[in-house]
């Protein structure tokens, strides 16, 4: 908290009168949000009496094949920025799996529900931040525009925004309590916000204008939040807000109706970043303004004119079924006995006159096929303007009819193409805030499981280990369907070549297994590992070389690497002459190439280890496969390692795998 109480109370005064000239900003928006949620929760509007009003599940079968299409969350993939960082960037990479996982963060669930805020609002918005109370722990959480607080004219950049926040910031009497305890919040301040509040006895979650509007997605349901909200303790609805003052970020935690500042601290003190904790997306970008039109307020005309269309066809058929008519008083002295009921009889009097002519009915045209048409023809428009076609939705043959089916899928994707990469920025600013948030929270080593030469291994990662690191982001419900359907025709492609001797003689070899295991989801680095026969270590490998390499420079001489190669010592080597000075740097010149030899009798032991690994696994395969017309040879009794006994511990599954760092010799 700040000592200056004097500039604590000036920024919560400030506070207060952007939070209100936000509020005032987004007012006209409400009116299109309720509009639209009511519509989609088929909620109707007051008729006329005898007419029909009935829902139809236009919107909402638009916003649900929406979600489908973008619903799959995108894949973060770290890569080390500097290549002595590559194991360090597979251990955060392992640290975000695990805390973005359904049994901890449950980061795909809060993705969901940040998408379908979106579609409604324009805007999808994340809160993400760690913290070290009971250990490390990271948070992502999803922020109704309803409740965001933002930079009017702040334009489509959050980061650039002067103010951001978060309003109906609900704490309860032990949680503020508690957080005094910590030391988090000012305790003279949460005393007082306790005591005002505890008068009053306030059980419930106080509704304030700010959050109102949020509820008629509870109205429209026929459900009230507002009068059945007992918690069964005293609750206080808080602001958290973060702004620039002075050319300093701040983050305040305080209650607007009595200006009581619990927290207030500089924001980079306080997360170790001096980045926003907000990162928002837009479905539709504007780049003066922030809360840009949504997906469906394109589609809430159509939906409500195809809404009307259909009731008024419906009175339609009623006024036909139940037509009004005209009678002759002189003919029919009691007209209720004109109304239908079962044997009925009618007293007439025709006074000469024919019966036909006593009653007349007014006709009301059929506009039954008008109806279709125009329902088709809006249902098509609203295809083809918005994306959401007959193919998005699953109604093509995808077996049958692929060339069509990827046509309308690149439309759709295209058409949603600006949602992905909107999105896809975000999550990448996620992934930066996540390793910032470890660099200043992750002050035990975090245990966790990474995939290296052995398989699944246990490893930790530390805090000295943390960067800056790049970071790839893929996926995408569209994008894994267009693929798909690319990596079909692509296999189909491939086989056909293989199958036809003549053409396979004129195909790269290497292009061709560069291609089958790209389509198997392997990546660059791998593929181009597997096709290089001469590469004498691993990228794993090279990674230690180069953090031995970083470790010499710092005066320090590591470790002997068991698992050293050809491949490691030559890295090392070709350090040292190419980018050292004898002159200057003969003291680290020296100590690197004194490192790099005496791995040399490290090598000479795993190069036989290697030798017999291949030996063993070229007779076993010998043995397991009948020799083709021509013979592939016989292995010689004497290229046969001595003395391995088959099946027992020790024997050839055990000698069959390489040795790696820190692994005994066999």
């Amino acid at each position: 908290m700040l000592e200056n109480k004097e500039l604590v109370s000036k920024l919560v005064r400030i506070a207060c009168k952007q939070i209100d000239a936000c509020e005032t900003f987004k007012q006209p928006r409400y009116k299109d949000f309720k509009k639209i949620e009511d519509i989609y929760l088929n909620k109707n509007p007051k008729q006329l009496k005898n007419r029909f009003n009935l829902p139809l599940p236009i919107l909402s079968g638009f916003v649900d094949t929406l979600k489908s299409k973008i619903d799959d969350a995108p894949i973060i993939n770290y890569k080390p920025s500097e290549e002595a960082d590559y194991k360090a960037a597979k251990k955060v990479q392992a640290v975000w799996d695990r805390e973005k996982s359904d049994d901890l963060g449950m980061w795909e669930f809060i993705d969901r529900q940040v998408k379908t805020l979106a579609i409604f609002q324009g805007r999808g918005t994340y809160k993400i931040y760690t913290d070290n109370i009971n250990g490390f722990k990271s948070h992502l959480e999803f922020v109704d525009m309803y409740d965001f607080i933002f930079e009017p004219q702040g334009g489509v950049k959050l980061d650039n925004h002067i103010f951001t926040g978060q309003s109906n910031i609900f704490k309860t009497k032990y949680e503020l309590m508690q957080g005094m305890k910590d030391g988090y919040y000012d305790r003279a301040s949460v005393r007082n916000l306790v005591l005002t509040y505890s008068e009053d006895a306030k059980m419930t979650k106080e509704v304030k204008t700010t959050n109102n509007d949020k509820y008629n997605r509870f109205r429209a349901l026929g459900l009230d939040p507002v009068t059945n909200n007992y918690v069964g303790d005293v609750v206080v609805n808080l602001n958290e807000h973060i702004m620039r003052y002075n050319g300093v970020n701040y983050y305040l935690l305080f209650d607007k109706a009595t200006l009581n500042c619990i927290r207030c601290e500089k924001l980079v003190d306080m997360i170790g970043d001096d980045r926003t904790p907000y990162v928002s997306w837009a479905t539709h970008e504007d780049p003066g303004n922030f809360m840009s039109k949504a997906a469906v307020d394109d589609i809430y005309p159509i939906a409500d004119g195809m809404k009307t269309i259909f009731n008024q066809a419906m009175d339609n058929i009623q006024k036909r079924n139940w037509g009004q008519r005209a009678y002759d008083r002189t003919m029919f002295p009691n007209p209720k006995e004109l109304e239908w009921k079962p044997d009925g009889l009618v007293s007439v009097n025709t006074q000469g006159k024919a019966l036909s002519s006593g009653v007349y009915t007014f006709e009301t045209p059929d506009n039954t096929q008008v109806t279709v048409n125009m329902i088709e023809w809006l249902d098509n428009l609203l295809g083809n303007k918005s994306g959401i076609t007959a193919s998005a939705q699953g109604a093509s043959d995808k077996d049958t009819k692929v060339g069509v089916y990827y046509g309308d899928m690149q439309q759709v994707a295209d058409r949603l193409g600006l949602y992905n990469k909107s999105y896809k920025e975000a999550w990448a600013q996620l992934g930066k805030r996540f390793v910032g948030g470890c660099k200043d929270n992750l002050t035990e080593p975090y245990a966790i499981k990474i995939i290296g030469d052995n398989g699944v291994e246990w490893d930790e990662l530390k805090n000295n280990e943390i960067t800056e690191f790049d970071i790839d982001v893929s996926g995408g419900g569209v994008e894994i369907q267009l693929n798909e359907i690319k990596r079909v025709k692509q296999a189909e492609a491939i086989s056909s070549i293989i199958k036809n001797p003549e053409l396979f003689m004129k195909i790269n070899p290497n292009w061709i297994i560069e291609k089958i295991l790209s389509g198997a989801d392997y990546d660059e680095e791998e593929i181009k590992r597997a096709v290089d026969n001469q590469n004498q270590g691993n990228q794993e490998l090279m990674s230690e070389a180069a953090e031995s390499i970083q470790e010499i420079l710092k005066g320090k001489m590591p470790e002997l690497n068991r698992g050293a190669t050809t491949g490691f010592v030559q890295k090392i080597k070709d350090f040292a002459i190419d980018k050292l000075d004898n002159e200057k740097d003969i003291e680290k010149y020296e100590m690197m190439m004194n490192y790099a030899m005496a791995h040399l009798p490290i090598v000479q032991e795993n190069m036989k280890k290697r030798a017999i690994a291949m030996r063993v696994a070229r007779a076993e395969q010998m043995n397991a496969v009948p020799q083709m017309a021509g013979g592939l040879g016989q292995i010689n009794a004497s290229e046969m390692p001595e003395a391995i006994p088959q099946g027992t511990e020790g024997g050839t599954a055990q000698r069959s795998q390489m040795a790696t760092k820190n692994n005994m010799p066999i």
